[in-house]
């Protein structure tokens, strides 16, 4: 899996490129695609010259990675995180989608940094 960013007048993105063509008829990709799911990014498939992305809006959001690399984690930004990835998990669990699949790397973790949400 490759990441690439792209910003546009609508915002900005975090383009995951897969090397094979993802199954867009399994239920998982559908209700990622379909639905808005409040703690997990927007996203949409994409398909451009033989490959295929999964496109994220992050726009108005910052990355785990980025908001902590310069300055250290307090008890609070902790809690919020720790607490924003129990209410992805019970998110997922309405939307019966199997949290294995869950990229849990800083990088991909991102947060809305005026409302300190996940």
């Amino acid at each position: 899996m490759r990441a690439e960013y792209k910003r546009d007048i609508n915002g900005n993105y975090l383009m995951l490129y897969e090397k094979e063509e993802p199954d867009t008829s399994s239920y998982q990709m559908r209700m990622l695609v379909g639905n808005t799911i409040p703690s997990i990014l927007k996203c949409r498939m994409q398909g451009i010259d033989g490959q295929f992305m999964v496109c994220f809006d992050i726009t108005s959001k910052q990355s785990v990675l980025s908001l902590y690399e310069e300055k250290k984690m307090g008890y609070e930004d902790l809690q919020m995180i720790l607490g924003g990835f129990v209410q992805v998990m019970e998110e997922m669990a309405e939307y019966l989608l199997n949290p294995c699949r869950l990229i849990i790397k800083p990088e991909y973790m991102y947060v809305d940094v005026e409302r300190r949400q996940n």
